[in-house]
């Protein structure tokens, strides 16, 4: 992962990609154990989405590719641990000359830096880590629901949509030199691929897809989809390409093996996301 960087090089990086919780064990190797978080790279521009405990290896990379200082955008869909329990333990969040941006919503009545300062602070966790940061480290732009945003000097666009999930939850695309990333984790699909989320994935490059159950173990009500309805997103709004992500704690690699095999019977552009696995758009 040293590959230099062209202005127009757009990477995605998945970092974790287990759903719940980090487990590891002999019948779960493959596909990695590390929880959600997945990297942008647009020229030399970084983007985050989600920081559960695949933010650590993110962190290392981060710290040994870029000149420092330097900002790091973090975009959570919510703040269930499993999506944001990397934070106490990088690097990056320790590094003075790392500044860090969280974009995100407000939750409960709680604004976020009440919510991850709860999360991260005696007695949740040894120390308060936004009293333990260098002054100014850590920034907050709160979220309007469908806002646009323009980064990178207008290089960059990043837009969300709320999606249904307990205690709600945000999808992003991000676009970049005429492409698009699509991050669309723990949210449930429903009988039908709703219109507006439906727009919103129309023609994507790439589509981070919540995969958590299959349409046989579907659990209503958890704010989790399925494999299958991730086809038919697929081919309802002419996505290029769909990972399978957020797998499920109970499924090895055995399993994840039968559902990508049963994906590349439809399309070699139908894949399960594994942990440290690159995409180039």
């Amino acid at each position: 992962m040293s590959v230099d960087m062209k202005k127009t090089d757009f990477k995605v990086v998945f970092w974790g990609t287990q759903g719940s919780v980090a487990l590891s064990n002999a019948k779960k190797m493959r596909y990695g154990s590390n929880t959600p978080c997945v990297s942008v790279e647009c020229g030399e521009h970084v983007f985050v989405f989600d920081m559960a405990t695949g933010f650590l290896p993110f962190s290392d990379y981060f710290l040994k590719k870029y000149r420092l200082p330097k900002t790091v955008d973090i975009f959570l869909s919510h703040y269930h641990q499993d999506h944001v329990e990397g934070l106490p333990f990088a690097g990056l969040t320790y590094n003075p000359d790392v500044s860090i941006v969280f974009h995100c919503r407000p939750s409960e009545g709680k604004n976020p830096e009440e919510i991850l300062s709860e999360n991260y602070s005696p007695p949740n966790f040894p120390i308060n880590i936004f009293q333990e940061a260098t002054p100014g480290k850590f920034k907050f732009n709160i979220l309007e629901p469908k806002q646009n945003l323009s980064m990178a000097d207008g290089a960059v666009t990043i837009r969300n949509l709320p999606v249904s999930h307990p205690g709600g939850s945000l999808s992003y695309r991000l676009t970049f030199d005429g492409k698009s990333f699509c991050y669309l984790t723990d949210f449930e699909y429903g009988e039908t691929l709703a219109p507006d989320l439906k727009e919103f994935l129309e023609g994507s490059d790439l589509v981070v897809f919540d995969a958590y159950f299959s349409n046989k173990t579907l659990i209503p009500g958890w704010g989790h989809s399925t494999w299958e309805q991730g086809v038919e997103a697929w081919r309802e709004a002419g996505i290029k390409k769909l990972a399978m992500y957020h797998h499920n704690i109970n499924a090895s690699d055995k399993d994840l093996d039968a559902i990508a095999a049963k994906l590349a019977a439809i399309s070699d552009n139908l894949f399960v996301a594994k942990d440290s696995m690159v995409v180039y758009l």
